[in-house]
């Protein structure tokens, strides 16, 4: 990229950014009707458990993997722990 093309580009971003938040504020009260329909907060629910679901597959999986792992090594199986933490 050219100098000229980056000092034009850099010349754009405050407006893209002014943009951005002209579109926010304008649509904000629409975003949030929709966002609390209980409809979606349905979908939301469906989403994280689903969420919840696959995770507790894998480590469900992780377990049974490293048991046959220990057995193989010291005739019997350890015990995995594993500790997760979501934000």
């Amino acid at each position: 990229m050219a100098m000229d093309e980056i000092y034009f580009v850099s010349l754009l971003r405050p407006l893209a950014q002014s943009e951005h938040t002209t579109v926010t504020l304008a649509t904000w009260g629409a975003v949030w009707e929709v966002y609390l329909d209980p409809k979606w907060a349905r979908q939301r629910l469906r989403l994280y458990g689903a969420q919840d679901r696959a995770l507790e597959q894998f480590f469900n999986t992780l377990e049974k993997d490293m048991a046959e792992v220990s057995m193989e090594r010291h005739v019997h199986a350890k015990k995995l722990v594993v500790f997760f933490a979501q934000q």
